[in-house]
């Protein structure tokens, strides 16, 4: 309730105000003023009033250290709205990222804690506002509405802003722009199953990376390749592919990308069954992340290892590892990560026929990946469950099956025995 007001009496005067005509409602259920209305009230003072809130909102924004759940960052959000009505559009957008979207910034946060809808939300305030669709801001902004939407498992809606990305990049000649538009495009059609149709937009990309000489946009390429190769089950082409790209990463000084091309070497030869080789890479990643402080990074060959020594039936050793990814994402806020170490714990407890605390991470796994409207994990963890519950009944009929064949053994010697003390 707001001010005596509820939030049913509220949608109802919004829409009064919208059958006035002072007032157009978004395709996405916003609302906002009409632009004839805005100049109107505009000579009424309101732009002093934004100013007034946006020098309270940045006074009492929270640091980047104090950011533990959505609400703590609301005040940004507030920014963004304000910043928007007085025309900041640039700060607008610089108050959500940086100029590297680095690990402070309010983006990778939203991100990392698979906030995604809020990001969704806040770029789509500043775009309605954006005019200059040949910025770089303006590109950036759609790739992240892209990124997000495909996160969610929205993959056909994260199309739509890369093609639109793509077509403006086009447009105005902007190289780099179109080829990394052509990679976020081979990802969407990689989340849909397409793996044909990814390496053929990552090989335009990869094309377009090599002629205007971006090495890292090359190796990127390349990697994102050799997982669409990874997919097809094409693996020794996979690993061709990752060690072109790790070899790049290396000669450029890009060490967070040689960790991950060593991580996805350790993928490709845990599907060939050599986890020994698996685990010797994914332990050089490990160490390559760690000395860069790639927590993030460090868990997700955790992740790996844990896999991996399960292969090879170390279940122990597994826990262990997967253990020490969950308690990384926990205290980085990785929600997904934390959701992927307890879907891998439940299957490990579940190798080791511990059913009760097998059950009870895949429920964890589940409510996390539900929360973060990830259904097809969700779908993932209610078929491991059902799984269980099939063992376990399997398991009790196995034991009514065993029982009646110890009865049989001793019946007869029960009645012989009733018999002789007759």
């Amino acid at each position: 309730m707001l001010d005596g007001v509820t939030l049913d009496e509220a949608r109802l005067a919004l829409v009064a105000l919208g059958d006035r005509s002072l007032l157009r409602r978004l395709e996405d259920g916003r609302y906002r003023v009409e632009p004839l209305v805005a100049r109107y009230v505009a000579g009424l003072g309101l732009e002093a009033a934004h100013d007034r809130a946006i020098a309270v909102f940045e006074g009492r924004k929270l640091p980047r250290e104090a950011w533990k759940v959505e609400g703590d960052i609301a005040d940004y959000v507030e920014l963004v709205f304000h910043y928007v009505q007085v025309g900041a559009l640039r700060r607008a957008f610089y108050t959500v990222r940086d100029g590297q979207c680095s690990e402070n910034c309010l983006e990778t946060w939203l991100d990392l804690r698979g906030y995604r809808q809020t990001l969704i939300r806040v770029y789509g305030e500043i775009l309605d506002a954006w005019q200059d669709k040949s910025d770089q801001g303006y590109g950036a902004m759609l790739n992240s509405i892209g990124n997000a939407y495909r996160d969610l498992g929205q993959t056909q809606e994260a199309i739509k802003p890369y093609q639109k990305c793509h077509k403006i990049m086009r447009e105005i000649d902007d190289r780099r722009g179109e080829a990394t538009s052509l990679g976020n495009l081979g990802l969407a059609h990689y989340s849909l199953g397409k793996f044909e149709r990814a390496i053929d937009l990552h090989q335009k990309c990869h094309k377009i990376m090599r002629e205007i000489g971006d090495r890292r946009g090359e190796a990127n390429s390349l990697g994102n390749l050799g997982l669409a190769y990874y997919s097809l089950g094409k693996f020794e082409r996979a690993i061709d592919l990752h060690q072109k790209c790790h070899k790049i990463m290396r000669e450029i000084g890009d060490r967070r990308g040689e960790a991950n091309s060593l991580g996805n070497l350790g993928l490709a030869y845990y599907s060939l069954g050599k986890f020994e080789r698996a685990i010797e890479l994914h332990q050089q990643s490990l160490k390559i992340k760690r000395e860069i402080s790639d927590r993030q990074g460090e868990a997700t060959s955790l992740g790996n290892l844990g896999l991996a020594y399960g292969s090879l039936r170390k279940f122990e050793r597994a826990i262990g590892l997967h253990q020490q990814r969950n308690k990384i994402a926990q205290e980085i806020g990785d929600r997904q990560g934390e959701a992927i170490s307890l879907n891998n714990l439940g299957n490990a407890y579940e190798q080791l026929g511990k059913i009760d605390s097998a059950r009870e991470h895949y429920q964890a796994a589940r409510q996390l990946f539900q929360a973060l409207q990830q259904q097809h994990f969700v779908e993932i963890c209610d078929q491991s469950l059902a799984e269980l519950e099939r063992k376990k009944s399997n398991a009790f009929i196995a034991w009514l099956r065993q029982l009646w064949r110890q009865f049989r053994r001793t019946l007869p010697l029960l009645l012989l025995r009733r018999l002789f003390l007759r």
